[in-house]
């Protein structure tokens, strides 16, 4: 039986009953003693190990409450989709580029993809008429950062039989000039006329489009073990930043295969995997054949899409958008019944209903159907969510804590409050509204929605502490919260998301011994300058699932 003592640190522990400790000793994966050397020590069998921490810093594990599916392959790889966002390419011409660069290396008929780009920091949105520079003999789709619009090139709209006579279809809309012709543009559920595949792992799924795509060809899709090995390398890219907890938000039968795969090769990171709402049969089956998993996969939650995005300027909101006159968003596909239905099937046969929501319209939907849910014999102990539940008010907050429904709201001003801050200062005042929502008692949980925002969660406190963005404007400062805070979100309160709090998100005696050793303590340095702090290791369940140097022993 191995254990080891971690002493000569500065323990966070984000447990009310003992903030801070100085040592704590782990035997098989879980924390059993916490507190000073003594503590740690008494008990301890006659071969333990002690790991000198020299004052280093030392927190739980942090946990991203939502991200999504992007394998990380290498650069040269028919399979990698590039990043195009500002560190990446600094204009339109770069952004050009960078993907003829790409055309080399995808054989021409295929897809060439690209994501993440700005427009705010390009200075508009890529058109056809850019994209067709790129090339005339691919198909072209870029994912803008919110993932919620595509810019495409000339040749993938003809592909797919869309011309100017198209109709925007419901929950969606493509981007006209002032004579009506196609720029190239489009928006949320339009984007399924051109490219009916999910924008987490680029996967062909024709059920999804809604008028078929003519000559566009599924992606170029790697085999189950290139992608195995491309997300293994992806997770161990998560923990080197502190991550030892994710949640994926949408998979299918196929994707919890492949993430069986990678546990069995490694993943040093867990995994709480949520089921598209349209695999609902499949999560059910899977559940009654399997069970729910164990602590390093498992599945629990039902994700849904009722609204759009608020970086991408289509969520549905009460107020017009600032500058556009009538324009309200996208409302959502769904009617209130209709949603409420989808929640009650969900809870019925045992599941988290996590539900996208970003316009305050689309949230207050979300949560009626919460309400008439909890109504229902079924409604047991399951905790539902709002995922991003960006722009709110009181009564929202109001209500989503008389429900006991969780709030993970993003923190991404550092990338993206340049686009939301033409709301102005009184929608910024309650976006995003941490501060506000803690003191209220609401639950919040962190997350990067990466690849929308850095999975890097020294970052997303940084955000959260400052609400600066990357040129150093706060935006909707009155909702900044402590650095102390901070930490609660991005580790208790991502585990009370995935309603697994009593096994991870603190340091405490019985709970999973999930750690992160930092360089140096958030709460002493200037906030703007969190996120540069070293992550010097991260251990899961124990064991080092990154390091960056070798601890003392």
């Amino acid at each position: 039986m191995m254990e080891t003592v971690y002493t000569g640190a500065r323990v966070i522990c984000i447990d009310a009953d003992r903030p801070e400790a100085q040592a704590f000793r782990v035997r098989d994966g879980r924390f059993v003693a916490v507190g000073t050397r003594d503590d740690a020590m008494r008990g301890a069998g006659p071969k333990v190990r002690e790991v000198d921490l020299q004052g280093r810093t030392v927190v739980p594990g942090f946990i991203d409450a939502h991200l999504h599916i992007l394998p990380l392959y290498h650069a040269d790889s028919v399979f990698e989709m590039p990043d195009l966002g500002p560190a990446e390419v600094a204009d339109m011409e770069a952004l050009i580029r960078r993907m003829q660069q790409r055309a080399q290396v995808v054989p021409p008929g295929q897809w060439l993809l690209g994501r993440s780009y700005q427009e705010t920091k390009l200075g508009r949105h890529p058109t056809r008429f850019d994209l067709d520079r790129i090339s005339t003999v691919h198909p072209i789709r870029l994912y803008h950062a919110s993932f919620h619009v595509s810019a495409y090139n000339t040749l993938a709209l003809e592909n797919a039989g869309i011309t100017k006579d198209t109709p925007d279809p419901p929950g969606g809309s493509f981007d006209r000039d002032e004579n009506g012709e196609l720029m190239g543009i489009a928006r949320e559920g339009a984007q399924k006329l051109v490219t009916p595949f999910s924008t987490s792992d680029a996967r062909y799924d024709a059920s999804t489009s809604e008028m078929g795509v003519g000559l566009n060809p599924p992606p170029l899709m790697p085999g189950p073990d290139e992608w195995v090995r491309g997300m293994v390398q992806r997770f161990e890219a998560f923990a080197a930043r502190g991550i030892t907890s994710v949640g994926i938000a949408g998979i299918g039968p196929r994707d919890l295969d492949r993430l069986n795969m990678a546990k069995t090769a490694g993943n040093p990171v867990r995994v709480y995997a949520m089921f598209y709402d349209h695999h609902l049969r499949d999560a059910e089956q899977t559940v009654q054949e399997h069970g729910w998993g164990d602590d390093r996969l498992r599945l629990g939650a039902v994700k849904v899409f009722h609204g759009h995005s608020l970086s991408g300027l289509t969520a549905w909101v009460s107020g017009e958008y600032p500058g556009r006159r009538n324009y309200f968003g996208i409302q959502p596909k769904r009617t209130q019944q209709e949603l409420d239905d989808l929640v009650a099937k969900i809870q019925q046969r045992g599941f988290q209903a996590a539900i996208h929501a970003n316009g305050d319209r689309e949230i207050e939907m979300v949560l009626t159907a919460f309400e008439r849910a909890a109504k229902l014999a079924s409604a047991g102990k399951i905790r539902h969510r709002i995922e991003h539940a960006s722009i709110t008010n009181e009564s929202i907050l109001t209500r989503a804590r008389d429900a006991g429904v969780t709030l993970v709201f993003h923190s991404y001003m550092f990338e993206h409050g340049d686009k939301i801050s033409v709301f102005g200062p009184e929608r910024l005042a309650m976006m995003h509204p941490h501060r506000t929502a803690l003191d209220m008692g609401v639950h919040v949980a962190g997350h990067s929605d990466w690849p929308v925002s850095a999975a890097d969660p020294l970052l997303r406190i940084q955000d959260l502490v400052t609400r600066a963005g990357q040129e150093g404007t706060v935006y909707g400062g009155n909702q900044r919260i402590t650095v102390a805070e901070a930490l609660q979100v991005m580790t208790a309160g991502g585990a009370y998301a995935s309603q697994e709090d009593d096994i991870k998100g603190s340091i405490s005696v019985g709970k999973l011994a999930d750690f992160v050793v930092l360089g140096e303590d958030p709460r002493d340095v200037p906030p703007q300058k969190i996120k540069n702090i070293s992550v010097v290791a991260t251990y899961v369940g124990g064991e080092i699932a990154w390091q960056a140097k070798e601890l003392t022993t």
